[in-house]
């Protein structure tokens, strides 16, 4: 076999040459890399009221509460998600841990229980389907929900979002955990 040295300069101008594109992008697309064959997806959700199911004392409760803006991020059939202000325009903005229990880390690790099996991988066609799964069709429990908000109970905020009937999340409850780029 023979080899030639090779620098990296070279193999990096080499590849510029060749081009590539993204296409046209879904408007809820933050961001999309490949990494090791897989591809991740940061998908923005509006906030809005959601309906979600909380497990508190042994007892299930159905709630209408109101969640902030949100990045679902997606990566073969690993899901996280961080609250955000507004739309990211830039890796500078800043992400929040989202308010809810289940989720562990900055970038807000879903612990899907025994349901995770059956997700299907992250492309721009399940992200959707997928986010609304996360937050309407999942029982949050009381794992895991230390740090998720600044009054410390995620189960006391949610219950007073829906008693008080509330039509945003209060934005004084977030507590930042890095920025875009920390997602990247």
């Amino acid at each position: 076999m023979t080899s030639y040295p090779v620098s990296i300069k070279d193999v990096g101008t080499a590849f510029g040459k060749i081009g590539s594109t993204t296409g046209v992008l879904h408007p809820n697309v933050v961001f999309q890399s490949q990494r090791d064959g897989e591809q991740k997806i940061g998908w923005f959700v509006e906030s809005q009221k959601w309906t979600v199911g909380l497990i508190s004392n042994g007892e299930k409760h159905l709630l209408e509460i109101p969640l902030p803006p949100f990045i679902f991020i997606g990566s073969g059939k690993r899901y996280g998600v961080v609250a955000v202000e507004k739309r990211p325009l830039s890796e500078n903005e800043p992400i929040f841990h989202f308010p809810a229990p289940n989720l562990s880390g900055p970038a807000g690790s879903i612990c899907w229980g025994s349901g995770s099996g059956s997700l299907p991988k992250a492309t721009m066609e399940t992200m959707a389907q997928v986010a609304n799964r996360f937050v309407s069709e999942t029982w949050f429990n009381d794992h895991q929900q230390n740090g998720r908000v600044k009054s410390r109970d995620v189960h006391k905020l949610w219950l007073k979002l829906h008693n008080k009937r509330n039509k945003t999340f209060p934005k004084r409850e977030l507590i930042q955990a890095g920025t875009v780029r920390d997602l990247l």
